[in-house]
């Protein structure tokens, strides 16, 4: 399963797992990055800005290694009521 911190453009996208254990994935989850969630990836520098439950986070591509997503089209993705 490709990781968050493979992608190289921006793009819907919806997370499959969340790996590992710790302070840091319990962060992520709070903030809701967390399983069959649909984010949008906005910029893929370092950090990864992400767009997740109406709230835009920059996220080290370090820490982004425990994500595992699987790519959205346009038309599977929800509406912006749904993000």
């Amino acid at each position: 399963m490709p990781l968050l911190a493979d992608v190289l453009r921006p793009g819907i996208f919806r997370v499959m797992r969340v790996c590992g254990e710790g302070s840091e994935v319990t962060r992520l989850k709070r903030l809701g990055v967390c399983e069959n969630r649909t984010l949008e990836v906005v910029n893929t520098g370092n950090p990864l800005v992400i767009c997740v439950a109406g709230t835009r986070l920059g996220i080290s591509r370090s820490v982004t290694r425990c994500i595992e997503v699987q790519t959205q089209s346009p038309a599977d993705a929800p509406s912006a009521e749904e993000h």
